[in-house]
């Protein structure tokens, strides 16, 4: 029932113009993938031997990595056949470790911008 919901939902019509200008002005009618990266600041979603994007605590049995992110962004790009990447995070990062996580990304990842 949840997703059905989903199917549904439409944003307010301000936060589609808005977000129309923005996908016109990065990426004009290029397809794009776009990328949401949350990471938390805390140890939710923390469980050894379960890497998420959510734990904060460093290694890979915690967490996945910069460079994972990166290259599972890679693979979506190459299997999407798209060359341009929108990068939604949280800015500032929440987190010491995630602090130029963006900033890596966007450098690692051709054709990839962010308005974060």
């Amino acid at each position: 029932l949840t997703l059905e919901a989903a199917r549904h939902f439409v944003r307010a019509p301000h936060i589609r113009r808005a977000a129309q200008q923005a996908q016109m002005a990065l990426f004009g009618k290029e397809r794009f993938l776009a990328v949401h990266l949350r990471r938390e600041a805390t140890d939710i979603g923390c469980t050894r031997g379960a890497p998420t994007v959510l734990c904060s605590r460093p290694g890979a049995e915690w967490s996945v990595e910069t460079e994972q992110v990166a290259v599972q962004i890679l693979r979506a790009k190459e299997k999407l056949r798209v060359t341009a990447v929108y990068i939604a995070t949280i800015t500032p990062a929440q987190h010491p470790r995630w602090a130029r996580e963006l900033e890596t990304l966007l450098r690692r990842i051709p054709g990839a911008k962010s308005l974060s």
